[in-house]
């Protein structure tokens, strides 16, 4: 017993040793399958290790770079995004609050790499390089995509540098919301408890959260679906057209993706526009990346919101959202009824709730001070609310070059389209051939480069413009009619299909509401250019109706709703390939994704026709009393993208619209935190000031769709865009040369006038 103590002593203070050598290191290991690496630095105040397994990099590398197929969901327990988090920790120091502001980035005010961080994440990613170029050929391959290097000719190296430069400006955000945080905290009258739930994953929601998560330590952002599955195509601009292309290369999009090539358009005035082209869910992943890596956001997947109500004796306001995991669930909701909502909000202990289809889905609470609802043109946010839309028949030409003709704001004219501003459309997607390649477009021989679209209004007189996007995994072909033969085609078809449908309803196989539905929501979807459709199409045996299919699931009331004849016609001229017969033809275009579905209301072809209407919400937020919340005695509603105006597929000013509206929340949220003890008055101070701009905003997009929508249609002319001081630039209104087939701008409105008059005899000018 004598010598117990001693030996006792002397085993703590061994393992004593072992702690404080193990803490001085700061060691982080990723796996122990292989001998790790270490990387040393010494930052002047104490030496830290970064350790990490070759393998186990390469998989990190492969996650998050191939970007076009990231999903946070692949991220089991969250195992890399903890691996950059760790990473973050031994690269940065501590916010230094007296950083140069004139030294911050341009668009988002981003605090850069000081020169001891970037030296130490160059170390680190040099050491992988190394150690991974140690690693035999077919152990790299096995864990990196083999898209890279074998095809484009980018080593690994080439690839873990990429890397290594996205996460230099993720962590260029990292400390821009940390710097922002402990601003905020020098002042002790400050409030960033602030809970801000985000309604859908698009590029608006993305773009509000990205905008959110720099000043809010509590940002959430959900969405009905679990993937990201839109296709359709944009064109995202630089100023002065809009800021999309800047606030990319600002958080590290072009070090994302080099191959992604930057296309140049030519203005009206010879100006090369720069812009990116790609797919919208392409962009989706990358945000969703950025926002992933965030510690304060908290991304949800199969949430749909459904309404909002205050809880709690009014006290707390909720998001009532639906677990939409289901898929009896996700594609029968709509918004609830407000008796209802209030109704679950009175019973806290609902935890289940049945839908119109009698299914029973999972009921979440979801707290929120602040809601943007970004869900889209049909949005359940605003349904929820009761905040109704307008058609927008009605329009100013402020966007024209002619505005400034007009010393006196209130003398630009205005335009009444009658009966009312549309634009049709027909989209067509072909199948790729087997090379993967869609088919070529046609050359213009004059020139060599493929024939302008405005150029076919010169051979057809009832189409204005044709678009090949052959982009992606899209061959797409637009069809743009003016608006005679548009109503026309639109008869055609809807006839077409009622027919088939009131069959389906004389038979007993359907139900009415459910097979309108159907047809609503396969619009909606092929309008955003989704890859898998939204909706299930209702059981309805074929051989139990007065229809039959054929044996290749052709439906035959495609063969009555289109003429197909001319569309033939047409899509001889705009391809190099031409197809001898109609069925050539019908044999090119892709199936659509459901056309396996033995129903007489399916649809065989994916191609439809899209009638653009304007549509445009008459409030842009919405505020909810708390009467007994007496910290925050509201819950605010903020409408943004489509829920508040739908955009014009063609034109892009949609998605660039949110690219220029980032930074407009940013006003608000700091009225908010920075008057804790007076809130009701901050937010009638700061909601006047974003309702301000963004009203201004929403009144410049309008009519820049609209006045495009109605030279095009009902004129018989072509809308340039052309730089001026303002997003979208100006819009210049060409009349045809039919002798030279060229463009020739307007140089007076009254030129312009006339020559609609000659066309349009119904729709009136005023001012």
């Amino acid at each position: 017993m004598h010598n117990v103590k001693p030996l006792i002593l002397y085993a703590t203070t061994l393992l004593l040793l072992v702690l404080s050598c193990f803490l001085l290191l700061g060691s982080f290991v990723v796996s122990q399958d292989q001998q790790p690496t270490t990387t040393t630095v010494d930052n002047g105040k104490s030496t830290t290790t970064f350790e990490f397994e070759p393998v186990e990099f390469l998989k990190l590398l492969n996650f998050f770079q191939r970007t076009d197929q990231f999903h946070p969901l692949k991220d089991i327990n969250n195992r890399h995004k903890k691996t950059i988090l760790n990473l973050s920790k031994f690269v940065l120091d501590p916010v230094d609050l007296q950083a140069d502001p004139q030294k911050f980035s341009k668009m988002l005010k981003l605090v850069p790499l000081t020169p001891v961080e970037l030296s130490r994440l160059a170390d680190v990613f040099n050491n992988v390089i190394q150690k991974v170029n140690q690693l035999p050929n077919n152990q790299i391959y096995t864990h990196v995509h083999p898209r890279l290097p074998e095809q484009d000719n980018e080593t690994i190296e080439d690839r873990i540098n990429r890397l290594k430069e996205f996460i230099s400006y993720l962590f260029q955000l990292y400390k821009t919301r940390d710097y922002n945080f402990q601003k905020q905290q020098q002042t002790q009258q400050t409030d960033n408890e602030i809970k801000l739930l985000v309604v859908g994953h698009g590029p608006i929601g993305f773009l509000s959260a990205i905008e959110s998560s720099l000043l809010l330590r509590n940002v959430t952002i959900m969405e009905k679906r679990k993937d990201y599955t839109r296709d359709v195509l944009f064109d995202l601009y630089q100023k002065p057209y809009s800021q999309a292309v800047e606030i990319l290369t600002e958080i590290g999009f072009d070090s994302e993706f080099p191959e992604i090539e930057i296309h140049v358009e030519e203005a009206d005035d010879g100006e090369d526009v720069p812009s990116y082209t790609m797919r919208c869910q392409l962009n989706q992943r990358f945000l969703s990346k950025i926002l992933y890596l965030m510690e304060n956001v908290n991304l949800l997947y199969a949430h749909q919101y459904v309404s909002q109500c205050a809880i709690n004796n009014d006290e707390v306001g909720v998001a009532l959202v639906l677990n939409s995991d289901n898929r009896d669930c996700q594609h029968s909701l709509e918004a609830m009824k407000r008796e209802e909502a209030e109704d679950i909000c009175k019973n806290v202990n609902q935890e289940m709730v049945k839908i119109p289809t009698g299914q029973q889905c999972q009921l979440k609470r979801i707290p929120f001070d602040i809601l943007i609802g970004s869900d889209g043109l049909y949005s359940n946010v605003r349904q929820s609310l009761n905040i109704a839309t307008k058609e927008i028949n009605t329009f100013d030409l402020s966007q024209t070059i002619f505005h400034d003709q007009f010393i006196n704001k209130a003398l630009i004219p205005k335009i009444t389209v009658k009966p009312k501003l549309n634009q049709v459309a027909l989209l067509i997607n072909f199948e790729k051939d087997a090379q993967g390649e869609c088919p070529n477009p046609a050359i213009d021989p004059s020139t060599g480069d493929t024939i302008d679209p405005w150029k076919y209004s010169f051979i057809f007189d009832n189409v204005r413009a044709i678009f090949t996007r052959f982009l992606g995994n899209h061959c797409n072909l637009q069809i743009l009619y003016d608006f005679e033969y548009g109503d026309k085609v639109l008869t055609r078809y809807n006839e077409a299909r009622e027919n088939t449908l009131q069959k389906i309803l004389n038979s007993g196989s359907g139900n009415k509401n459910i097979v309108i539905d159907a047809e609503a929501r396969d619009i909606r979807s092929s309008a955003f250019g989704d890859t898998i459709r939204e909706y299930d199409l209702f059981n309805v045996n074929a051989t139990n109706t007065n229809i039959t299919n054929n044996n290749d699931n052709k439906t035959p009331w495609e063969e009555d709703a289109f003429d197909w004849e001319y569309i033939l016609k047409i899509v001889n001229t705009v391809l190099q390939e031409k197809y001898a017969t109609v069925d050539a033809l019908k044999a090119a275009i892709q199936k659509h994704p459901n056309s396996s579905r033995r129903s007489p209301v399916s649809k065989y072809y994916d191609m439809i026709l899209l009638n653009v209407i304007l549509q445009r919400a008459e409030r842009l937020t919405h505020t909810m009393p708390l009467k007994n919340n007496q910290k925050r005695p509201f819950a605010l509603t903020i409408l943004k993208g489509d829920a508040v105006a739908a955009a014009h597929f063609r034109l892009g000013v949609g998605v660039n619209n949110a690219y220029i509206a980032f930074g407009e929340l940013t006003q608000l949220f700091q009225q908010l935190i920075n008057n804790p003890q007076d809130q009701a008055n901050a937010l009638q101070k700061g909601l006047e000031e974003y309702e301000k701009k963004a009203t201004h905003r929403w009144d410049r997009l309008i009519s820049y769709m609209a006045t495009a929508m109605y030279f095009e249609s009902y004129c018989n002319t072509a809308v340039f865009m052309s730089p001026g001081d303002n997003h979208f630039g100006y819009q210049a209104i060409h009349e045809k040369d039919t002798i030279t087939q060229e463009f020739v701008v307007f140089e007076t409105l009254s030129q312009a006038k006339r020559q609609c008059q000659k066309y349009d005899k119904l729709s009136v000018w005023w001012n």
